[in-house]
């Protein structure tokens, strides 16, 4: 992973926050615990009944790490990358349509569904996270190490 990683990711974000500012929204709408739970828990215990932390740090320091690494690693960190990504898609999938049923069923229940929107945009919000985390984390760490195996491949 080139250095600059450090640099643009933080501009992309920034980028988005600015987006949302200009549209006039407000950066509290994209904060809530229970998405972030949902999306977050589920991605730490799957990968870490997957590969174990060592693992995991070794993923990491394979991307972004300007050393020597064998196929293997780049190999498994590549794996452990493509895995999350599938985590965190399925994660967001599946909050959203948690957040959609619970909208329903309190519509359902209730003579105004103002109070129920919230699981709406618990829903909504999951999907939001899954799919940013995904842009500024596994598919930037992937591809730097799908890149790695290349040029180690082309030096055999």
């Amino acid at each position: 992973m080139k250095k600059s990683y450090f640099l643009y990711a933080p501009l992309t974000i920034g980028i988005f926050i600015w987006g949302i500012l200009v549209a006039g929204g407000d950066l509290r709408w994209f904060f809530d615990l229970p998405s972030v739970i949902l999306i977050l828990c589920p991605l730490l215990f799957l990968l870490l009944a997957i590969f174990g932390p060592g693992s995991i740090v070794d993923a990491f320091r394979a991307a972004m790490g300007s050393g020597e690494a064998t196929k293997y690693e780049l190999q498994r960190a590549i794996l452990f990358f493509a895995t999350a990504q599938k985590v965190f898609i399925l994660a967001g999938v599946l909050a959203t349509l948690a957040g959609i049923f619970m909208t329903l069923y309190g519509i359902s229940r209730s003579d105004t569904g103002y109070p129920y929107l919230v699981y709406l945009v618990v829903a909504f919000l999951t999907v939001f996270y899954s799919i940013f985390l995904m842009m500024v984390v596994t598919v930037p760490f992937k591809a730097a190490l799908e890149n790695k195996l290349y040029k180690l491949e082309e030096g055999e």
